[in-house]
């Protein structure tokens, strides 16, 4: 399977598992986290958040984004990598926003979906050269792959790696503001600019 397809199948993995590594991150944190899919903003940020702890999403107080992970391998990489760039001023943001002062990223492992699955049992079977799924070559080495999908038999608590994030400081708040309107005076003319040469 190549680098490419395996990315793609990780970011299917990712959206269609959302909801199943909210649970995973409830069941570990004890928090009845609630699901927000609509975009949120105040005068000067926007975002989509995955989760949130709280009377309501701008009055939380804890906002989590949950990052699922292809596989065991995968996982231990996050664990030693910390985390990734743009992701402390995306949980930042967030918290701007809700007022949430409890920020984290949530790296969970859960099952792979049954899709998922089926398009890597496929995948296999064509890099074995295999005639089907019955062949005595594919069913040993598919059970290796298959093995390596399932983390359900984990402890929860081995599944589950949050970072915590600090909120903005005052100094770090102001200088996005600043860069938020520079960006928008920059747009205003230019668009000035563009309906000139247009008439």
């Amino acid at each position: 399977v190549s680098k490419e397809s395996m990315e793609i199948l990780s970011i299917s993995k990712g959206k269609k598992q959302e909801s199943q590594a909210g649970a995973l991150l409830g069941f570990v944190d004890d928090i009845e986290y609630k699901v927000h899919k609509d975009r949120i903003n105040n005068d000067f940020l926007s975002g989509e958040i995955d989760l949130y702890a709280g009377e309501s999403v701008y009055e939380a107080h804890r906002v989590p984004d949950i990052k699922n992970s292809w596989d065991y391998t995968v996982f231990l990489k996050k664990i030693r990598g910390g985390l990734e760039s743009g992701q402390k001023e995306q949980l930042q943001g967030y918290g701007d926003i809700t007022g949430a002062q409890d920020l984290l990223i949530a790296n969970c492992l859960v099952d792979c979906t049954e899709q998922n699955i089926e398009d890597v049992k496929w995948r296999v079977v064509k890099k074995f050269g295999a005639v089907s799924t019955e062949s005595p070559e594919f069913k040993q080495e598919w059970a290796k792959w298959e093995r390596s999908m399932l983390f359900s038999h984990i402890d929860p608590y081995k599944r589950v790696h949050k970072i915590k994030v600090e909120p903005f400081t005052e100094a770090e708040r102001q200088k996005v503001y600043d860069r938020v309107k520079y960006a928008r005076d920059w747009l205003s003319i230019f668009h000035e600019e563009h309906e000139k040469r247009n008439k």
